[in-house]
C-alpha cells in the first residue's frame, strides 16, 4: 500500500510540474489539439462504463447488469481557430432480475452524434476536450412469469448532453481514454488514433 501511495505522490507531482511548465504558451491553449492532435487527425475509442441502468439493478434481489460499452468514432476539423472534432457513437448495456418467480430482461442501446472542443495542455500526451452530445436511446424490458411473457418498451427517447473527457497517448497512435457525462456516467477504455 506504501508503494502504490509514493507511486501516485510521484505522478502527481509529474503532472503539476508539466502543467506549471515556463517554456508553454498559455495564449494558444485554447486554439490547439492536444497530444499532437492535427486537424484531420482520426480517433476510434471503445469503452466500458457506467450507466444509471447499472444501479438500478442494484435495487433488486437476483439482479445483475453488464456494463455499457461504448464505441465512438471522432475527426478533428476546425472551425475559424477552434480545435473541433466531429463524430458518432453507439453504445449498449443489458441485464435481468429474478425476483418472487418474475424474471426481467433489460436492453439498453443509445447512438447519435457528438462535437468535442479540445484544449491544449503542457502535458505532452494529454488531450482534454469538453462536449455536447445528441442521440437516442432504446430501451427493451422482457418481463416472464412462469410461461406467460410480456414484452414492452421503456424509456425510447432523444436526449441532449454534455460530457468531458481526456485521452492520454502512449504513442502515436495508441492511448487510453476517460470519460465523465450522459448516458455514461463514468467510462474508461482504449483509444486508436491515425
Amino acid at each position: 500500500m506504501k508503494k502504490i501511495k509514493c507511486l501516485l505522490i510521484s505522478l502527481i507531482m509529474l503532472a503539476s510540474s508539466s502543467l506549471f511548465a515556463k517554456d508553454f504558451d498559455w495564449s494558444q491553449c485554447w486554439c490547439n489539439y492536444g497530444a499532437g492532435i492535427k486537424p484531420g487527425t482520426m480517433s476510434i475509442d471503445f469503452a466500458i462504463g457506467i450507466n444509471d441502468d447499472f444501479f438500478d439493478t442494484l435495487e433488486v434481489d437476483g439482479a445483475w447488469s453488464f456494463p455499457y460499452m461504448d464505441l465512438s468514432f471522432d475527426i478533428a476539423l476546425p472551425i475559424w481557430k477552434l480545435p473541433l472534432s466531429w463524430g458518432g457513437f453507439i453504445g449498449t448495456s443489458f441485464g435481468g432480475a429474478s425476483h418472487h418467480g418474475v424474471k426481467t430482461s433489460l436492453f439498453f442501446m443509445s447512438f447519435g452524434g457528438h462535437v468535442k472542443y479540445h484544449i491544449m495542455l503542457p502535458v505532452k500526451n494529454l488531450d482534454v476536450y469538453a462536449g455536447i452530445r445528441m442521440g437516442a436511446e432504446i430501451a427493451y424490458m422482457k418481463n416472464k412469469y412462469h410461461d406467460v411473457t410480456n414484452k414492452s418498451w421503456d424509456g425510447t427517447g432523444f436526449y441532449f448532453s454534455s460530457f468531458l473527457g481526456a485521452h492520454y497517448y502512449l504513442n502515436d497512435t495508441f492511448g487510453f481514454v476517460l470519460e465523465f457525462g450522459y448516458p455514461v456516467w463514468a467510462k474508461t477504455g482504449v483509444s486508436i488514433k491515425f
